[in-house]
């Protein structure tokens, strides 16, 4: 039988012109808890209701939500989550009404409340995408009529708009604060041009945007392998790491310019062991770095749990290693500068300015106490044999002396070439005897060399003393220790 109208309810018109100031504000509201919680009250004001949810779909993960609940006046947000197949019955329903429920109201929580025993639920449906689903309940047997559901289905539709409307006014609203945010990243990376700090901050500030459990960076080397530039997280992937890349993997990256999202157990199949034991977590996405519209590497966020990546977290990440190859670019471009102007070019040792920093710093540690000396080292006759043989061949003796200077000298010190042919050894942590050991070796096996021709070295020693003021008084005790080893040769050979 019809319901008999009271005169506490709204007549159907009267309904009906609700519905229209209905739509008003909920196109005025786009918080979604506010907007969950005003579309409950408006559907309130032309439906008599006891209890009423919103369940809203999200089609990545074929789940739908509970994101709204009002039972007997108590707002919960509980979450509750379904799949698949009931999803889809909702959806194709468009409208049901029920006119009773075995389920008790709360969700299934058993606090002793009465039984729903009326329902009535709209799907929420905007330019044919299924959103979610409103429903409203009753502890009244029959408590809901035709006309209900279609109020019910109006306010559904009024609200579809409002929920999309908040999406989008989210969307914007999350893209304007992500692009403030890379923009703010690209600043902060660009700001050093130390490759290390750059590469250091792009792990750092990844695992911080992607929520990851670890992050790592991996450029690829001349040889075409993939090295491991730097990481974080729990565990980190060992820097220095270096794999050879599937092919696949390389033309996605390379050819594509695709991201690459994987769990345990694609990973299992795609990846050979040796990277397959890298793979940290459950889940893990990687995409590429672009540099100059060439792949320099890839960055990969790696997460615990087993998770599906949304197209938001992979255009966040792909904008965001954008601008980490344009700061690992622009560092090493200003590493290959810098070691250009302190590089010898004939020899590849460290010129005269980087040999200067490195003694300053070395003498302050030795006005602390620490013994420093020093060896300069020239070639015999080199002039002569030079003007004789030809530059060319006398810039294969100078690379082939600053050879045998590198092979026998420690990597804590620093073999430079002073100018012409004069080299300088500082001895770290030495004294005159360790020097003079040190330079004897050299000598010995100068002489001992057939790609030397037969050219000859001698050595100037020099020791800090504690009345030497700058590392010039160091420099210029070498020196004239030089001269008094030359001599004394020259008298030798006389």
């Amino acid at each position: 039988m019809p319901r008999v109208q009271t005169e506490t309810q709204p007549s159907l018109q009267e309904r009906y012109r609700v519905l229209l100031d209905i739509g008003r504000v909920l196109a005025g509201t786009h918080e979604p808890d506010e907007l969950y919680q005003t579309i409950y009250e408006q559907a309130s004001r032309v439906i008599e209701t006891t209890g009423f949810y919103i369940s809203l779909h999200d089609p990545e993960q074929d789940q739908g939500t509970v994101v709204f609940l009002a039972d007997r006046g108590r707002i919960e947000r509980p979450g509750i989550t379904y799949r698949g197949p009931v999803i889809r019955a909702i959806e194709s329903a468009r409208s049901s009404a029920s006119a009773r429920r075995k389920r008790k109201a709360g969700a299934g929580k058993d606090d002793g409340a009465g039984e729903m025993r009326s329902a009535i639920a709209a799907s929420l449906i905007w330019q044919d995408q299924f959103l979610g689903v409103i429903s409203a309940q009753s502890e009244t047997v029959d408590a809901f009529d035709a006309s209900d559901l279609g109020l019910l289905v109006s306010v559904a539709d009024l609200a579809a708009v409002a929920i999309c409307n908040s999406r989008a006014m989210r969307r914007l609203d999350r893209q304007r604060d992500e692009y403030q945010q890379l923009e703010e990243i690209g600043r902060a990376l660009s700001a050093s041009l130390d490759l290390e700090e750059v590469l250091q901050r792009v792990v750092s500030v990844t695992r911080e945007l992607m929520s990851a459990q670890g992050t790592s960076v991996w450029l690829l080397r001349p040889d075409g392998k993939a090295e491991v530039a730097s990481s974080a997280g729990d565990p980190a992937v060992p820097v220095g790491t270096c794999v050879e890349l599937p092919e696949s993997l390389k033309e996605r990256f390379a050819d594509f310019r695709d991201p690459v999202l994987l769990d345990r157990e694609m990973a299992a199949e795609l990846l050979p062991p040796q990277l397959l034991e890298l793979f940290p977590g459950q889940s893990v996405i990687s995409v590429p770095m672009l540099a100059e519209n060439d792949l320099s590497g890839v960055l990969v966020a790696s997460h615990a749990q087993q998770r599906s990546y949304g197209r938001r977290e992979v255009r966040l990440l792909e904008r965001l290693a954008v601008r980490a190859a344009i700061a690992v670019a622009n560092a090493r471009l200003h590493e290959k500068v810098r070691l250009l102007s302190l590089t010898d070019p004939l020899t590849g040792l460290p010129n005269r300015r980087q040999m200067d920093i490195f003694l300053e710093k070395e003498f302050a540690a030795a006005v602390r106490g620490r013994p420093l000396s020093l060896v300069l080292f020239d070639l015999d006759d080199f002039k002569r044999y030079n003007d004789t043989e030809g530059h060319q061949v006398g810039d294969r003796i100078l690379k082939r002396f600053a050879e045998v200077l590198t092979e026998h000298t420690r990597a804590m010190n620093l073999v430079a070439r002073y100018g012409g042919d004069e080299f300088v050894v500082i001895l770290s942590d030495t004294s005159g005897a360790g020097a003079s050991a040190h330079a004897e070796r050299v000598i010995d096996n100068v002489r001992q060399d057939a790609a030397m021709n037969g050219i000859g070295a001698s050595a100037g020693i020099a020791t800090y003393e504690t009345d030497m003021v700058d590392p010039d008084d160091l420099i210029r005790a070498a020196d004239e220790d030089l001269y008094r080893a030359k001599a004394k040769r020259a008298r030798r050979a006389g």
